[in-house]
């Protein structure tokens, strides 16, 4: 394996106005990884309901349960899905990278366990576990022609995830990689 792995590599930030519902962020969210990755696996913490709230297998049951349960929660406190990549190899043929990285929704709740009205309190996070689009590694030596197939894949990603919510950029969490910026690295 040519590339670095380990949670949290690089993470994306933004923030979500409360305008926008969270089941319509996340299906919209959803929308944005086709052609990138894959959603494996949904999570949902709620206030009343903790860690066990919801769980789902999305890639063999689909994303309706989990928007489903998204319209008719109030109290969720954190919508987490774990994501397979889809990239190519050097050879053209496909390569999946299950786990490779997690798109995640934060809400902050006010005292009466409702989502607070606070501009920052909703905020949309991705976060790369490997650096193959990457052409530095902190890890392994970098394979430039796999962070080059791959990156405009990245790139396409951050912008189409920017042009389907109304998100604001907070910053980009990626220490050790100096290329690293709002829509990829390099």
């Amino acid at each position: 394996m040519p590339w670095r792995t380990s949670e949290f590599l690089a993470t994306w930030i933004w923030a979500l106005p409360p305008s926008v519902a969270l089941a319509e962020a996340a299906a919209r969210a959803l929308e944005a990884l086709d052609g990138f990755a894959v959603a494996r696996e949904a999570t949902v913490c709620t206030a009343s309901d903790g860690e066990d709230a919801f769980a789902a297998e999305l890639e063999s049951a689909g994303a309706a349960t989990l928007l489903a349960f998204l319209e008719r929660t109030a109290d969720v406190e954190l919508v987490e899905l774990g994501l397979a990549l889809e990239c190519a190899a050097p050879a053209g043929e496909p390569l999946r990278i299950d786990d490779g990285a997690s798109l995640a929704l934060d809400v902050e709740l006010d005292e009466h366990g409702r989502p607070s009205e606070d501009r920052l309190a909703r905020q949309l996070r991705f976060a790369l576990h490997v650096d193959l689009y990457s052409p530095e590694s902190r890890g392994a030596a970098p394979d430039r022609a796999l962070a080059a197939l791959n990156g405009p894949r990245l790139r396409a990603f951050l912008e189409r995830l920017e042009a389907a919510l109304p998100l604001r950029f907070l910053e980009l969490e990626a220490r050790g990689y100096s290329g690293a910026h709002r829509y990829g690295f390099g």
